[in-house]
């Protein structure tokens, strides 16, 4: 389970929660999600996306000698 779902699991259970700083809570819950969604953003190319340029430069490669 990411972060970004234990958050979301959490302001579920706010919501659902008889607290007093019901709003207080969710809104530091949404700006958690979304400084964790700005980072992911800002990661670029994770490594699973790199051994896939590799892999279609090779297959590229071994189709041209067809």
């Amino acid at each position: 389970m990411t972060k970004k779902e234990k958050f979301a699991v959490l302001a579920k259970v706010v919501e659902n929660a008889k607290v007093e700083n019901k709003a207080e809570l969710l809104e530091f819950i949404g700006k958690e999600i979304a400084m964790l969604e700005k980072r992911s953003s800002k990661s670029g190319e994770t490594k699973k996306d790199k051994e896939r340029e590799e892999l279609k430069a090779e297959l590229l490669k071994a189709l041209k000698t067809l």
